[in-house]
């Protein structure tokens, strides 16, 4: 853009004072001309870069969320089949039982909801200290109880003293447990069949276990499973 010069042409001719302002105006002129491109010029890149960084922060922000998105939904997936995972293998592997009486004290609490293991013995036989679920005959309606293992097959298992001895020997059991009053039928020895166990309850002298003649001692085909869990309450939350 430059000054219009055209009016003042016959002037200058005779001023030449007019000449040298009107000159200097012209160079401004021009100068101010090219500042106001260049300065659209910059102002123009310049919003184009601001624009590209507002897409640009726009577009990390968008892949930061969609990234936090994805890392929750695969979380959510993995607990939800870890859930089913765990509903599967102890519906078709599992039971849950619930502690009935104050036989297993302190070890097991009445109204303990307890998780077993159906087949903890498919493959293995069971052990001594093992808690175990079992019913005390081979009829369907025959009774549940839970209590712990403590003669094997093959042994003979006899009370003494409120000690218990395990072919003459006395057994050093693993825990604090009070001294058996009452021996039943295991004031003398009792030997133990091929597939039978003798189970007595933790809390020795408030159990009705194999020392008693009606509940006897436990084939294996009657045991149920392992307890290995306590459910619940939460206060007892944990493995057994």
């Amino acid at each position: 853009m430059y000054l219009p010069l055209f009016p003042f042409t016959r002037a200058m001719s005779q001023s030449p004072c007019l000449h040298e302002v009107l000159t200097t105006a012209t160079i401004m002129s021009k100068f101010c001309e090219e500042y106001v491109i260049s300065l659209s010029r910059y102002c123009g890149k310049t919003l184009r870069q601001m624009n590209m960084g507002f897409f640009k922060a726009r577009y990390v922000r968008d892949y930061v969320a969609a990234a936090k998105l994805k890392a929750a939904v695969i979380w959510a997936a993995e607990i939800a089949a870890v859930l089913i995972l765990g509903i599967v293998l102890a519906v078709g592997y599992g039971k849950i039982t619930v502690m009935q009486e104050g036989s297993m004290d302190p070890t097991l609490n009445a109204g303990d909801v307890l998780l077993v293991d159906r087949m903890a013995y498919r493959f293995s036989t069971p052990k001594r200290g093992d808690i175990i679920v079992y019913k005390t005959g081979d009829d369907k309606k025959a009774s549940t109880h839970i209590k712990r293992i403590i003669g094997l097959p093959g042994e003979t298992i006899q009370i003494k003293d409120g000690q218990i001895l395990i072919d003459g020997e006395t057994y050093q059991e693993d825990g604090e447990f009070p001294g058996i009053e009452n021996a039943g039928v295991a004031e003398t020895k009792v030997a133990l069949d091929s597939g039978e166990y003798f189970v007595l309850g933790d809390n020795r002298n408030n159990s009705e276990d194999s020392r008693y003649a009606d509940m006897g001692n436990v084939k294996k085909r009657n045991i149920i499973g392992k307890v290995w869990f306590i459910a619940s309450p939460w206060s007892r939350f944990g493995f057994v």
